[in-house]
């Protein structure tokens, strides 16, 4: 399942993307485009009703205006957050459309 956009992938706990029409609740990982390296970053999510190890990622929101708390510090190369769908530094202030 991807956003409309195509920002954002939205797979299982083991990386598999997730089929159209899921619930977030369904979530294991989200895959975006880091903010500073043009990369693609995944983070592990825990409300997809487990608590493992390394899943301390909560989401919310909707498939195409995701927020994560806490914020996202991915790979040390950008530290933000990301809010209804936008990126924010990690001053909370939006970033510029890359």
């Amino acid at each position: 399942m991807k956003s409309a956009d195509g920002r954002f992938e939205y797979q299982d706990r083991d990386g598999e993307p997730l089929p159209d029409g899921s619930s977030l609740a369904d979530v294991g990982r989200l895959q975006f485009e880091c903010r500073s390296q043009k990369i693609h970053c995944s983070i592990n999510i825990a409300n997809a009703g487990y608590q493992i190890e390394n899943r301390n990622w909560k989401l919310t929101g909707t498939v195409d205006a995701p927020t994560i708390t806490p914020s996202i510090n991915c790979a040390d190369c950008w530290h933000g957050f990301l809010r209804d769908g936008i990126y924010l530094n990690a001053s909370e202030q939006p970033e510029a459309k890359q």
